[in-house]
């Protein structure tokens, strides 16, 4: 039987953050190659909906390109 994932809109409860798989995998430098993966992801899931959070995991960055952290952002 297929049913609908059941998101949280309040992920961090009781001192625990659950993170859902409408997460987006961030490692290395931040480039503007880095930066149109991340907002695409941003938009497919603010296109299946705009109401659940989604979750930027940051294992390790050096940082990088401030125009592209801006794209990011923005």
């Amino acid at each position: 039987m297929n049913r609908d994932i059941a998101y949280t809109t309040e992920p961090f409860k009781d001192g625990v953050l659950t993170i859902s798989d409408r997460r987006i995998a961030l490692n290395g430098p931040i480039g503007m190659y880095t930066a149109d993966y991340i907002t695409e992801r941003i938009d497919y899931f603010n296109n299946q909906n705009r109401e659940q959070p989604i979750f930027l995991v940051i294992a390790s960055s050096p940082g990088g390109s401030v125009m592209a952290g801006f794209k990011i952002l923005k």
